[in-house]
């Protein structure tokens, strides 16, 4: 937790820049820090392993040394609920040190006045037409108009990084293209009836890409109903027990 992150990973901040970021800016320079310093696997509290890694992780990363699944928004080329890397992997380094680098030159505010908050929503709604344009909020004349830092800033620092550094770029250019779309398909049906054959029968499909990613924004969902098919994946990791295989 915030209290005791300082154990573990090096963020690469001080203390009162780091405490100011908002809880998923925290979690993403603790992520990029981890694997750095260790390689391996993050995978966000909502993600629910449907195989065994070890039947898939290595093929994934073997050709880069990093995996991450490709992302079908028009403004993110990557999600990062889901890393795997080597240690000291350049991918990783270099979106740790380019992060770094903004929030020491650019450390959050506690207030913004209103002509910037209004900048920045009209901002965020223009540059998401595409990657490049994101590319837009790692300049200073925006960062000085529009103040906050964008939400999803992990991922246009990528993008601007694909741009502009070739080594980077080569070593995405050999990263597997895995869309994260499959991985959406058990929160999109978790509602549906355990006995709706149709939906099963998506659900086992997409099953096969290894990884689901759920969410805890909708309360109906958190619930668990029971009968629904979300109920059934996670049943046997609520009695204790991961499924076998």
């Amino acid at each position: 937790d915030r209290d005791t992150v300082a154990r573990y990973a090096e963020v690469g901040l001080p203390e009162p820049v780091f405490a100011a970021l908002g809880v998923q800016m925290q979690a993403n320079l603790v992520r990029l820090a981890l694997l750095v310093r260790h390689g391996g696997v993050w995978a966000d509290a909502t993600t629910l392993c449907a195989r065994p890694l070890d039947g898939f992780i290595d093929e994934l990363v073997a050709p880069s040394g990093f995996f991450a699944f490709t992302n079908a928004s028009r403004e993110r080329l990557l999600s990062n609920w889901f890393l795997a890397a080597r240690p000291q992997h350049p991918i990783v380094a270099g979106l740790r040190a380019r992060l770094i680098a903004y929030f020491s030159a650019h450390p959050p505010r506690s207030r913004y006045p209103r002509w910037q908050r209004l900048l920045h929503k009209a901002a965020r709604e223009v540059f998401k037409i595409h990657p490049a344009a994101t590319r837009l909020w790692l300049r200073r004349p925006v960062i000085a108009l529009t103040g906050r830092y964008p939400y999803f800033l992990f991922h246009y620092s990528f993008a601007d990084l694909l741009a502009r550094d070739r080594p980077f770029r080569d070593l995405w250019n050999r990263t597997p293209r895995r869309l994260n779309r499959p991985g959406k398909v058990l929160s999109r049906l978790a509602l549906r009836p355990a006995a709706d054959a149709e939906a099963a029968a998506a659900l086992a499909d997409a099953a096969s890409g290894g990884l689901f990613k759920l969410s805890w924004k909708n309360p109906a969902v958190a619930a668990i109903p029971a009968g629904t098919l979300l109920a059934g994946a996670l049943g046997p990791y609520r009695a204790g027990s991961a499924p076998e295989g």
